[in-house]
């Protein structure tokens, strides 16, 4: 007894640390922001991207909007699902949103992922894009299961290889444009006539498998379609 009462003094005789205080502030919430959403898709890299454009026109004196991404684990609002993850927004007096995007890893790479508030508008810009979900397999050749992207292109037949490099390039120029009509393009169909006669079924076949590997929209498609039948009937002009 009196040893554990000479521990309890001494324990007593220490200074406890001091915990931090931290004033929690208090302010009426006059409601939620407006808000614009905007979807795009970089032409070069093909990356998908959003932009937020959040409105806070009674926003307090002082006050920067804030974000934050957060899991789906960490809300408590509806069930956690990992296909999803929640951007915040919060300024006062407003009342935080929130927004719910995919859950993919972003590119915060310069020029892909900014902010900016304007003091005067009173209006927060936030704008990311998605990573593209193949980079992770770009230049990763060390696994021991190697991803497998289908079999390589079909070679162009060998009557394309012995024309003049010249007339397979203005050749490639009309099949792959989805744009050109080639029933009004005299010039590019007198090269398919040419093309025509330097070829026999076999050939023509293998070239129109050829170029249409390579097509992916129904117009392209429409346009491959149109020729090997004119091929096939002789109707080139």
């Amino acid at each position: 007894a009196r040893r554990a009462a000479r521990e309890n003094q001494q324990s007593s005789d220490i200074v406890q640390p001091i915990k931090p205080h931290y004033e929690v502030r208090k302010f009426i919430k006059i409601g939620r922001p407006g808000y614009k959403v905007t979807k795009q898709r970089d032409p070069d890299t093909k990356q998908q991207s959003l932009l937020f454009q959040i409105d806070y026109p009674e926003i307090s004196d002082n006050i920067v909007p804030k974000h934050r991404f957060m899991s789906g684990f960490e809300q408590h609002v509806e069930a956690p699902d990992r296909r999803w993850q929640y951007l915040l927004f919060a300024a006062e007096p407003y009342e935080t949103i929130s927004f719910k995007i995919p859950s993919r890893e972003v590119d915060k790479s310069e020029g892909k992922f900014w902010t900016y508030y304007n003091t005067e508008t009173k209006q927060f810009f936030l704008q990311f894009a998605f990573k593209l979900e193949s980079n992770k397999y770009a230049g990763d050749h060390s696994s021991s299961n190697p991803r497998s992207y289908g079999p390589a292109p079909p070679a162009p037949p060998n009557s394309l290889r012995a024309f003049d490099s010249k007339e397979n390039e203005q050749l490639t120029t009309y099949v792959l444009s989805s744009s050109l009509d080639y029933s009004h393009d005299y010039y590019t169909r007198k090269r398919i006539e040419q093309l025509h006669n330097r070829m026999d079924d076999i050939q023509i076949s293998s070239f129109l498998k050829f170029i249409n590997y390579h097509l992916s929209s129904k117009t392209e498609k429409k346009i491959v379609k149109d020729l090997s039948q004119d091929l096939s009937n002789g109707h080139i002009l």
